[in-house]
């Protein structure tokens, strides 16, 4: 696949998004993929998106919180 990664930095769909999740009972950690497929909301926090993770075919919704400068350690 050449779609590019965006390890969450964007907002547009058909993108590959990234991350890296930790491994349980000491397993290593792994990266999971998903296909940014559809933006199904927004809002004043953020996006949604439908995506499909690319490692096991599972539909999944995503929300890309939007950081806004003034609130920058503010917890989520």
């Amino acid at each position: 696949m050449s779609a590019p990664i965006m390890d969450g930095h964007d907002t547009v769909t058909g993108h590959i998004i990234s991350t890296t999740i930790r491994g349980k009972n000491g397993e290593p950690k792994q990266t999971v993929s998903y296909m940014a497929e559809r933006v199904v909301g927004t809002g004043s926090f953020g996006i949604v998106f439908q995506a499909k993770c690319l490692e096991i075919g599972e539909t999944v919704a995503i929300k890309k919180v939007l950081q806004d400068r003034r609130y920058k350690n503010r917890e989520l």
